[in-house]
Parts: C-alpha cells; structure tokens; sequence
C-alpha cells in the first residue's frame, strides 16, 4: 500500500512505500525475548563458529593473531564465541564492517569481556547480533576521540545487553540505520572534559534510523544527549520511524533528549530522573523536540519525571524549545515490531531496567553496579576520566568447559542433547525451533529476566568535598546492607587500591595523605565474586598555608573552603564558586597596594572542572564580593572554533554591585562582547596593570612579547587588592568543583609600604 505523507511546513509532498525487514521473513527471532526492529536479525544462525582465545591485539601493519578478538570480527558468516575472559586492550579502533555475524559475548568462561583503548563500530554491517559484552575505550588514547560503541548505516542488527561508557565523543551513537534494535544496554559515564577537539563533551549518543527500536536501556550521567534523536544523512530512508520506549534517562547535565530531525519519533513510558549534574533550567525537561529548518515529528505519551507529578501527568509541560518545523501526533507512528513490544508503565521499567540491564551475564561488573546505585541513590557525576571512579576493574577468567570439536557447545551440553560431540557440523544444524543447535545453547545459558545480584554498598566517610591536612589519617567507613555476604571491601584512590579490609566494620585508615585531589571508592566484593564499587568521594588534602607574604582568603559564598600555598616555584591556588553576575565567590590570594601597580605571573596548570573556570590575575576594589574589579584570567573553553580548548579572558566590574563581564557560562564568551585572546596554550603569561583608573590585562606565549587582551578605566580607591582568582565555575547543578591552578615567575610592582599593616 502506498501512504502519502503531506508535510505541513510547505507544499512538499512525499510518497513512500512501507517496507518489511529481509530478515522477518522467517519470523524467527534472534533469541527468545528479541523486540522491536532488529528482532528478526540472525547474525550468524548456521555459519562456521569462531574462538576468542586470547586478549591479545595488534595494530594496522601487524600480522594477525589468530584467536583474538580481532581476527574473529575480520569476517562475517560466523558466529564468534570466547574462551578467555578479561579484558582487551585494543591497538587501534575496532572496525566491524560484516554480513551475518553474531558476537556470543555470554559464552566467556567467568567475569566476561571488555573492550579497552578504543571505540568499536559496526557501521556498513548487515545482519549482526551483538550480546553481553562492554565496551570502554577511556582516556588512553584520547586523541582519536572514541565512542564507546556504535553504527550508521547498519541493517538489520540486535544489540542486547551490551554495557557502554567512558567515551571521548558519544558513549553509543546508532543511527542512520534499518531494522535494528538496542535493549536492555547501559550507556554511561562519557568523559567530560578530557580530549575532543571541541573541548567539553561528554555526550550519550544520536539514536534513529528507520524501524529502529531503543528499549529498555539506562542511559545516565551525561552533560547531554540523552540520547539526541535524529536521521540525519539518510539516504535510504529520507523519513525514517524510531520507537524510544521504556528507557530510564538519569543525570543529564544542560541538555537531555532532543532532536529528532527528519524521523517519527515515539518517545513513550521512559523514566526520566535529574541528578547531581543536573541544571536547574531543564530539571524537568523531558525532551526539547525539532531542529530548525528540518521538519520532525513526535509522539510523546506515559513518560515519568521523577519529582514532578505535574510533567508526569502533562508531558507537554517537559517539552521545552520546541523548534520550527515540529509535528504532534494523538497516536504513535508505525515502525517495524511496535506492536509486539512488551511496553510497561514507566515506573514499572525503572525497576526492570535496574535490575536486568547491561552486561549481567556471567555477572554484572562493578563498573555497572555502581552505576545503578547512583541512579537509586541520586548520586554521581560527569567525570573526565576513568580514574576518577575506580578504573577498569578486573575480570577473572574461569576454564572453558570442554568442547571436543570446537562447534561452540561443551561435550556436557551435546551429549545431554543427543548430539555428538566430535562432530563440528550438527552446531550448524537448524532445528524445529527455527535456531540452530549453537543458538539454543547460547540462549540457554541466559535468561531476557535474568537479574544482576550485586552486593549493596554504601561510602559513609570520607564525604564528598572533604578537606584533609596534608600528612593526616583519612578515615574510611562503609555501610553494607548485609556484611554476613561479604568477602572483603578494597579501597582505592583514584584506580589505585590503598587496602582494604575483611572482617569487623570493615574499615580502613588511609594513613600520610599526601596533597592533592584523590577521588575515593570502596568496592564490595561478596563470596560468590559479586562486586560493586561505590559512587566516587572527591576530596582534598591540602598542606598547611605557607602562602608567606600573600594573603589567602574566600570571596563570597563557597561550596568548598580555597587555600594558598607557597611552593618552590610561585603559588598553588585552590578554590571554587564563580565569578559572574552581581555577586562572586572564589578564592583569593593577594596584597594590598597603593596607587599603581603591576602583576606578572605564568600559569602552569589548572583543572578542567569546566568551561571558563577562571584562574589568573586579579585587581579589586575590595573584598566585598560584589566589588569592582579587572581580571586576567586562563580558561578551559567550548573549542569548536579554534585550535586549543584554552583562552586568556579580560574581565570588568565597573562600579561595585554592577553585573561583571566575565566568561560566565557563556560558550564563546568574546560574542557578549568580553575581550578575548583565543587559541592560547599552558603555560602562558599573565599581566595585570593599574596606571590611574586605567586597568589593563595582557598575555603572552615567552613572558617577553606582550600582547593586550583588554582594558576599562574602573575608578577604584587609592588603595586596592592585588593577587591571584580562582573559581570553580560553579553552575545551577549540585556539582560543586575544585580548581587547583599553580603559578610561577611571578613579579610584583607596586607600593606596599604605605599600607598600615
């Protein structure tokens, strides 16, 4: 049947003929509990069967190694099984580009298997299952800017119970496809600020495609899409259909779901749930739907925001932005397997997908379970690096069981079955079922409802954004929810284990602290190797103020206490707050000085909290936090249209209680009219001047060649403040950060001896 389509942005008209998968004609599922588009994919149903016996790798030039993972995915008509488990440190990016294939992640020998070092894409694969397996690039290899796993231009694929994070660019991006599936996955924790070109991004992925089904997923702690939906680029299907149902959406930063450009898209019963990361501006934003100039269309019906019954029962009230070209719809748009879709009440799937969703077989990795526990708990944040959090935990493999002609089903099962065990054909085999003998024991071995059983634990001490003295004891206490189950509980700063302990209350006294920022876990594993870690405690062990001759304190309200510290090279300055609006907060190390004066100082380092934090060179009125002010400062920037994620800013407050001009939360701060020097590295020079009322700010690559980024006649008294600012971009989320910046080379001109001390 033919179905017109008329467009309500214009005169255009389209015509499209609906049409089904290749790989429904048999109607055979890819496994007992497959749904949605993909469900009819059959991978690898009758091929040759590939081992993965080893977590080896090797790079382009290398000479394959046979047994390794990629070696098994360089072909398709296979169905690759492993007899390792553990985890696979790639080389280079993981490319699958293959027809009838299937990646039985579920048959690894104990805590199963991850992929390390770099993204892993299927795009151009036709016919692929994946299942049960992780995919975790990390900050190894930044500059190649991974996701963590993903596809376009994909045709008829199942992924199930795959387990995502930890990516450059998007966690999992699966769009511009037809007939496929995502279910029951986890796509977490995409690194921050930590190497993309743009600087800052940290997103969950772009989802679409035509009969593309995303179901019972997690997707949490992003700064935003979560997910982006859309179908840019697709040829194929100009106007594609996407079912987005009962997926629970957790901790999105200043965006969650929007797009949706150029595809039907039903976005029906998810769970949404803001976190720490949260902004207060899209708190209660469900989707903000459209792109401008593109025509979209909607379906948005039994989606629940926690906290807020009001969006709950009116979804439109969630829907913010809308752009241009936007089209609601009173019934949901067709695509492939909607109607047989298992959908439950939002609340329902919130439960579900907790407990089933991920990587949970051989078992739910720590990784996982802590990332659930943030979702019930409210806890977690955006992180930049994998470290901040734990790192890779350690998989344990287990002997393989016994598989005499390598069809990829132990003698035990062949001979319980009727099949013979020396013969490499009958795994081929199709059976009545519509699988075949492989198939049935690779779903045999898992269950769709299988739930993870992971022991409950939670970080009493230290708290989040404690300050320690450098030198001192930090005391680590937990609390488990049934200590009789529990082996051990290990402690770690960073990915780094400090100890752990077995018995009693099972803490543990970290003793010496040294300085510095430390993210601390604690990690439960229970007797049957069940683990969980917990959600990470930053903290901060400072040495004792030895800032000399420059005074330190706290300007305006701050989440955490700043300090000073005088080092053999200049200063270490930490603070937090910001600097913005009528009202700053920051730390603040200076002298007071009379008439004019000039600062000269390098910045060495600072920390990439985010976007436009400011650390540099500051003169002020007096510290009354809404005091006029001129500042010279270095930021971490939105870098999408220069070369470095850096530049140097000048920021004025003319008069005390104005509004300052300052970077804010601005993405490029030179178009409010801030004077800007973009482009720039670190180290770098700073210099702040005051001749009269004239306050200039200047930069400069070599300390020797100046140039001038900005400068305002600010009348101040006779008598001022001059120093060093640091904030910790603060924003309207819960997060509250700590900037360590450290300066050296630093020269003082100015009179101080007038001032009575």
């Amino acid at each position: 049947m033919v179905t017109t389509v008329v467009l309500l942005f214009g005169l255009l008209e389209i015509s499209f003929i609906p049409q089904e998968g290749q790989a429904e004609a048999n109607k055979v599922l890819a496994f007992p509990g497959a749904e949605g588009g993909g469900m009819y994919t059959s991978g690898g149903r009758g091929y040759d069967v590939y081992e993965v016996t080893t977590l080896d790798d090797y790079g382009e030039g290398d000479l394959p190694i046979k047994g390794t993972l990629r070696d098994a995915v360089s072909q398709g008509n296979r169905t690759i099984v492993f007899r390792v488990s553990g985890t696979i440190h790639l080389k280079q990016s993981l490319k699958i580009k293959q027809k009838n294939l299937t990646i039985a992640g579920q048959t690894a020998p104990g805590d199963g298997i991850a992929v390390a070092g770099f993204g892993t894409d299927i795009s151009g694969s036709e016919n692929i299952i994946v299942r049960y397996m992780r995919f975790r690039p990390g900050s190894t290899n930044i500059e190649s800017e991974p996701d963590a796993f993903g596809g376009r231009d994909v045709k008829n694929a199942m992924v199930d119970h795959i387990s995502t994070s930890w990516s450059v660019d998007e966690t999992l991006s699966f769009y511009r496809n037809e007939n496929t599936t995502l279910q029951w996955s986890i796509i977490s924790e995409s690194l921050y600020i930590s190497g993309h070109v743009k600087g800052r991004h940290g997103y969950g992925g772009i989802w679409g495609g035509e009969n593309a089904t995303f179901a019972n997923n997690l997707i949490a702690s992003h700064t935003s899409r979560l997910p982006a939906l859309g179908n840019s680029g697709n040829k194929l299907h100009p106007i594609s259909s996407t079912d987005m149902v009962n997926n629970v959406i957790y901790n999105w930063g200043f965006n969650s779901t929007y797009g949706g450009n150029d595809q039907e898209n039903n976005m029906i019963n998810n769970y949404y749930k803001p976190g720490p990361a949260t902004h207060e501006k899209v708190i209660k934003r469900v989707v903000s739907p459209g792109q401008n100039g593109r025509s979209s269309w909607f379906y948005v019906k039994g989606n629940y925001m926690y906290g807020n019954k009001a969006v709950t029962e009116d979804n439109t009230l969630g829907m913010e932005e809308i752009k241009d070209g936007t089209v609601f719809s009173d019934s949901p748009y067709e695509v492939l397997g909607h109607d047989t879709l298992n959908i439950k009440p939002a609340e329902k799937a919130y439960e579900e997908v907790l407990k089933k969703s991920g990587a949970t077989y051989p078992r739910r990795d720590a990784v996982d379970a802590r990332i659930v526990n943030d979702v019930k708990n409210g806890t977690g944040r955006l992180i930049n690096n994998e470290w901040e959090v734990g790192g890779y935990p350690e998989l344990k493999s287990a002997k393989a069981p016994i598989d005499t002609d390598h069809d990829g089903i132990p003698n035990l099962w062949e001979e319980a079955k009727g099949l013979n065990p020396n013969n490499i054909a009958d795994g081929k085999d199709i059976t009545a079922s519509g699988y075949s003998n492989l198939e049935l024991y690779l779903n045999s071995l898992v269950l769709i409802d299988k739930q993870a059983d992971n022991p409950e634990i939670d970080l009493l001490s230290p708290k989040m954004n404690g300050i320690y003295k450098a030198g001192s004891t930090v005391r680590m206490k937990v609390k488990l929810k049934d200590k009789r189950t529990i082996s051990k509980v290990e402690y770690y700063r960073n990915d780094e284990k400090i100890g752990e302990s077995s018995n009693g209350t099972f803490d543990f006294y970290w003793k010496n602290a040294p300085d510095g920022t430390w993210y601390i876990t604690a990690k439960a594993i229970d007797k049957n190797g069940n683990a969980t870690q917990t959600t990470s405690m930053p903290i901060h062990v400072n040495t004792v103020n030895q800032s000399r001759d420059w005074t330190a304190k706290d300007i305006g309200k701050v989440q955490i206490k700043g300090i000073t510290t005088k080092t053999n090279e200049g200063l270490t300055v930490k603070g937090s707050g910001r600097i913005d609006q009528r009202v700053d907060a920051f730390h603040f190390a200076f002298k007071e000085v009379t008439g004019d004066a000039e600062l000269v100082a390098r910045i060495d380092s600072l920390t990439k909290v985010d976007n436009n934090a400011i650390s540099g060179l500051m003169i002020r009125d007096s510290l009354e936090k809404d005091a006029a002010t001129a500042i010279i400062s270095t930021s971490v920037v939105k870098a999408d249209k220069q070369d470095t994620p850096y530049s140097v800013h000048f920021s004025t407050r003319t008069n005390n209680g104005e509004p300052i001009l300052a970077p804010g939360e601005n993405d490029r701060p030179e178009e409010i009219g801030l004077p800007s020097l973009n482009g720039t590295t670190l180290p770098y020079w700073l210099k702040i001047i005051r001749n009269g009322d004239l306050l200039i700010g200047y930069a400069s690559e070599d300390g020797e060649n100046w140039t001038e980024v900005g400068r305002k006649e600010i009348k101040m008294g006779e008598d001022v403040y001059i120093g060093f600012a640091v904030d910790g971009a603060k924003n309207t989320s819960q997060i509250a950060n700590y900037n360590t910046a450290t300066f050296s080379n630093i020269s003082l001109i100015g009179d101080i001896s007038k001032i009575d001390k």
